[in-house]
């Protein structure tokens, strides 16, 4: 493979990272090593709690294995979750934090001392969990995190919500044109949504229940629960079980019916899967999204949304440097959209908490298609995204007789696995498999498209799911020019244009199959703009 690579190094992006962890000196007084604010006495509870489910899946196979009559794993679950309640009471007795000298600080640890140091002027987000239990005490989870690294610099497991706002005033007030609210008697309110009186509060969007509804069932959701039923079923031995619903079905269909009574039966269990999928679906995105509001206050947005665990995020505009606009096929039926984004420093984890999958996963998790376009230039001044008007520039027109080629490939393949595992008709699969793979390489061709804009690069892909993602000059790290040599041979290349972050968006700008001029033509012409855009940013092409 070649490659050209064109890599902008924002200034911005490489400060040193705002907290630091250091070894403590040893404390001058008794006093210098317990001052410090204590967490809530129900952080106990809370911690143990979160280690429980951690610990989740060996605790079902030590109860399996009991039934069994095999104790040992019964002993060794006990002993791992006394070790984890151990380990809850020892962080709630050492952990303490504190503001002093524009810092917060937080110390942990018994016999392995840590401290961590945060700047008060570097803190952007400092989110909130509250489920029922949370709500019931009084308390919230908090997140606190700065504007660099993919984890928070400090989570808080419990703090009592008058903690919480006394936090978030020691906090804020640092930063300049920002006052933060007196103390109120609906703490609760206060903490989750942010309501700051002397400042304007813009809210944005928010969701109807009919839309979450309508997502909830156009969502796919549902299929997990569908796999680790498969999963239980394999597992243990279920096959009497399903043999017996399968004969409960064929009862309910008139057996004069002959062949049409087996497929009935099946077409029945399909049904009753999709229904049950779907409506998991609604249920997980009630349960989630209910409520959702997204407010603008002093340029950051504020995100608060749940039916039972209520979670709290900020994010600031500033850090924003891509947008992306999902369409699954069955939301477009129903005229929604997604809007997911990715900021500077906050690639998403797969084991992200909610605050942090709300504030960028399901950033604007349903939104009327019809509202996209007028909520764009809200996301990040400037933005003006006039589809209609979009100069697209397509990949190249040998493009689908490619894909094409692979399809045949692949069918082929697909019919000698067949015909091994199913003889001697298992290779119709790659019969039925071939005009669906071509169907799809035609599809494929037409959907990807690119086009540059005064404010950046906008590419969109997609057959079942429609996605349109758009990305800033300023804001672009690395611009890369790539030839496999199938490309050479094909007189293609793919033209990558890359931000710092990776993850929650699922959609890359990665160009492909275009025509070798044009790809090169485009890279120049983005290099030199690049150039011209950030003169101290940009190095040597």
């Amino acid at each position: 493979m070649s490659s050209s690579e064109h890599q902008p190094v924002d200034e911005s992006m490489t400060s040193p990272d705002a907290a630091v962890t250091v070894n403590p000196p040893a404390p001058s007084t008794p006093h210098a090593a317990t001052s410090g604010h204590w967490l809530h006495p129900s952080s106990v509870l809370f911690d143990a709690i979160s280690n429980g489910r951690q610990n989740l899946v060996p605790a079902v196979i030590a109860l399996l294995t009991a039934a069994g009559g095999s104790m040992f794993w019964m002993y060794l679950a006990i002993a791992i979750f006394g070790a984890s309640l151990l380990r809850s009471v020892l962080r709630y007795v050492t952990l303490r934090y504190r503001i002093e000298n524009g810092e917060l600080t937080v110390r942990e640890g018994l016999i392995f001392k840590r401290v961590r140091t945060v700047p008060l002027e570097r803190i952007q987000n400092i989110d909130l969990t509250q489920n029922v239990l949370h709500r019931m005490l009084g308390v919230a989870e908090v997140r606190v995190e700065t504007a660099g690294g993919k984890e928070p610099e400090a989570t808080l497991r419990v703090l009592s919500l008058d903690k919480v706002t006394r936090l978030r005033e020691a906090v804020f007030s640092q930063r300049p044109a920002k006052s933060i609210a007196t103390e109120s008697a609906d703490a609760e309110k206060l903490v989750l949504e942010e309501v700051l009186p002397d400042v304007e509060t813009i809210t944005l969007h928010e969701i109807p229940f009919k839309q979450i509804i309508q997502a909830g069932i156009a969502s796919n959701r549902g299929i997990v629960v569908f796999g680790v039923l498969i999963g239980i079923f394999f597992q243990f031995d279920l096959e009497k079980r399903f043999k017996e619903y399968l004969d409960f079905l064929f009862e309910l269909v008139p057996k004069d019916l002959g062949v049409l009574n087996t497929v009935i039966s099946v077409l029945a269990g399909l049904l009753l899967i999709f229904v049950v999928t779907r409506v998991y679906g609604a249920i997980w995105y009630l349960l989630r999204f209910y409520g959702y509001r997204l407010t603008l206050h002093n340029n950051d947005f504020r995100i608060s949304c749940g039916l039972f665990t209520k979670v709290s995020a900020t994010v600031p505009r500033k850090r924003i440097q891509f947008i992306s606009v999902h369409q699954s096929l069955f939301m477009r039926w129903f005229g929604l959209s997604s809007i997911r984004i990715e900021t500077a420093g906050g690639a998403g984890q797969d084991n992200e908490d909610a605050a942090s999958s709300v504030g960028r996963r399901w950033f604007i998790p349903i939104i009327s298609q019809s509202k996209v376009e007028s909520l764009l230039p809200q996301l990040r001044p400037g933005l003006n995204w006039e589809p209609e008007q979009a100069d697209w520039i397509g990949v190249s027109s040998k493009t689908a007789r490619r894909l094409c080629r692979l399809a045949v490939i692949q069918s082929l393949g697909l019919a000698i696995v067949g015909f091994a595992i199913a003889r001697p008709w298992g290779w119709i699969a790659g019969v039925v498999a071939l005009p669906i793979f071509v169907y799809w390489a035609i599809r494929k061709s037409r959907a990807m498209r690119y086009t540059e804009t005064d404010f950046g690069v906008v590419y969109r892909s997609g057959v079942f799911t429609k996605k349109l993602s758009l990305t800033f000059f300023d804001r672009i790290q690395t611009l890369r020019f790539d030839q496999s040599p199938f490309d050479r041979r094909w007189k293609m290349a793919t033209l990558s244009v890359d931000t710092a972050a990776a993850g929650p968006a699922d959609h890359r700008v990665h160009v492909k199959y275009l025509d070798e001029t044009i790809a090169k033509s485009r890279y120049e012409a983005l290099s030199k703009r690049l150039e011209i855009q950030k003169p101290a940013l940009v190095g040597p092409s």
